[in-house]
């Protein structure tokens, strides 16, 4: 009985561990790709009649430095926001993943092609205040932070940094 007990709890060992390894390679490969898009609608007595059917795409968590070099990922994700024809985009940080380098030039021209009619507005995420850089870095955090919003700034987007914008209509 225990020889018996001992093969069923293996057995089931070895399905958990697989069923544990399939979902690991569907994560990295076709999970890590997707784009979820979700449509919320807001209401409220106190957002102004004008403002009915205003479109605001958000991103968030993008994390530029893990992405492949063909940067196909982030293309289609700039190609879903402007299908949407947003009113305003708004990326609510981590925008990358360690240092600001990884938002080179090819990802620049990308990112910069994200158009809505209010502009796009970036904040700060944990990731883009440059905590997580090497201590040997040629950069501190401080001016990580800072080059990664000029980067933003030169890509048409307003970068919010415990600011408001407030937004008109009619």
């Amino acid at each position: 009985i225990r020889r018996k007990r001992t093969k069923v709890f293996s057995r089931i060992g070895m399905a958990a561990a697989l069923v544990l390894f399939c979902i690991m390679l569907w994560s990295a490969t076709v999970g890590r790709n997707r784009i979820i898009t979700e449509h919320v609608t807001i209401g409220s007595d106190k957002i102004p009649a004008a403002f009915d059917g205003y479109k605001i795409a958000l991103f968030t968590d993008l994390h530029v430095g893990n992405e492949p070099a063909n940067n196909r990922f982030i293309r289609n994700l700039a190609e879903r926001i402007n299908s949407e024809h947003p009113d305003l985009v708004i990326n609510a940080g981590d925008l990358i993943n360690i240092q600001v380098n990884e938002l080179n030039e090819q990802v620049v021209s990308i990112l910069s092609s994200i158009r809505a009619t209010d502009g796009v507005c970036s904040v700060f995420g944990n990731h883009d205040l440059g905590i997580y850089m090497n201590r040997h870095s040629s950069l501190t955090p401080t001016e990580n932070t800072r080059q990664l919003a000029e980067k933003q700034r030169k890509m048409g987007w307003t970068v919010l940094d415990n600011e408001t914008i407030y937004i008109h209509r009619g």
